[in-house]
């Protein structure tokens, strides 16, 4: 454990604790040089697969130039570990916001919903899945006069279009039982974008109802429900919810993904129907409201800075208060693993800390010992 005016990485003075999960600590620290604030993530233990993990996601997370992306700054190394630098978000993630605040009324649920749809797809846009979508991975950075969402814990990505082979064990699960995608608790290996539109789907419907579609104590009882599609539908869960809302999700959630919507683009354009205001988020990177140059620098476009404004500039309308807000063709299927085995390697790879299974890696990012009440 690193302590308060520790030096790490040569240039990053420890100011204290941000976090601590079950394989990964996370502290608040300040560049020497230039005064900044930060987050530096350091697993808890030394283990070589691990830490490749570990820098795999910073390599992934540094690509995603995205005002709803948590940042990675740097890659520094101490006392033989890999450590990730990171922008310091003093925030609660969106789980505990829900599990202290209850459901959130639609026009709250949709206003931060839309930049995470907009970030994920950004990340599709240059091959990379997040496959661990979650509200724990929604973190709500405070902003002028509201919150700002901001996915993070790329720490199982996956780059489609890397040549590279993929370093996932074939068959493995990848995921959080609840949101998952089937076919993640079929075969990691064979998911392509539409297991992250499930996820924003389950993501979406927890914040509408408080609770996710697959909302069980015990992991593989939400497999089950997950691979058989039974859930409470959102119309149902929430009848108050506009027909065109509760369609879309339920089109999202689908068991089978080809009958998913093609793209999060397409799925947000359905989604958003009723709000035109937020519909430019759903524009491709490479012309929409979020630009990638071809350095990597992100810029946003003239015609977008009104409808994104304060998302762009790191605020957004939502309120902080609780004021208003309620308590394709299908690809070939991959090699299928019996629901027994799956749980059992959720078992043992939570029980040796592997990096693989969510269950292991909840809360590793910024995960406070008390949210902090909404202002």
């Amino acid at each position: 454990m690193l302590a308060s005016g520790d030096i790490v990485g040569e240039r990053y003075e420890v100011e204290g604790l941000a976090g601590r999960g079950g394989m990964a600590v996370v502290y608040r620290v300040k560049h020497r040089g230039l005064g900044s604030t930060h987050a530096l993530k350091l697993l808890a233990m030394k283990q070589k697969g691990l830490a490749r993990r570990l820098q795999q996601e910073g390599e992934i997370q540094a690509r995603l130039k995205h005002p709803n992306i948590v940042q990675v700054t740097d890659l520094i190394e101490h006392d033989g570990q890999v450590g990730l630098v990171m922008e310091f978000i003093e925030a609660p993630p969106l789980d505990e916001w829900l599990a202290q605040n209850g459901r959130m009324d639609l026009d709250t649920a949709l206003s931060l919903f839309a930049p995470v749809l907009s970030a994920v797809a950004a990340a599709h846009d240059i091959g990379v899945l997040h496959r661990d979508l979650k509200p724990g991975n929604i973190m709500l950075a405070k902003g002028l006069g509201g919150f700002v969402p901001k996915v993070s814990d790329f720490g199982i990505a996956k780059m489609v279009l890397d040549e590279a082979p993929s370093r996932t064990v074939s068959g493995m699960p990848m995921g959080t039982p609840g949101y998952m995608a089937p076919e993640q608790i079929r075969d990691a290996k064979g998911v392509d974008g539409r297991c992250d539109q499930f996820a924003l789907a389950a993501v979406l419907y927890a914040m509408l109802t408080g609770k996710a579609p697959y909302d069980f104590e015990e992991p593989m009882d939400a497999m089950e429900a997950t691979l058989s599609g039974s859930h409470v539908s959102l119309a149902t869960a929430a009848p108050q919810i506009p027909a065109e809302v509760a369609t879309a999700v339920e089109r999202a959630l689908s068991t089978e993904r080809a009958a998913r919507f093609p793209d999060l683009r397409a799925f947000g354009t359905a989604l958003l129907a009723s709000r035109p205001d937020l519909l430019p988020m759903m524009t491709p990177t490479t012309d929409g409201p979020f630009r990638v140059a071809s350095s990597g620098v992100g810029s946003i476009t003239p015609r977008a800075r009104e409808t994104w404004g304060a998302v762009a500039s790191g605020a957004t309308a939502v309120p902080t208060t609780q004021s208003g807000l309620s308590t394709g063709t299908p690809a070939p299927p991959g090699r299928r693993l019996p629901l027994a085995l799956v749980a059992a390697g959720l078992v043992a790879l939570i029980a040796l800390g592997g990096f693989g299974v969510v269950a292991a890696t909840t809360g590793l990012f910024l995960l406070p010992a008390e949210a902090p009440a909404p202002a």
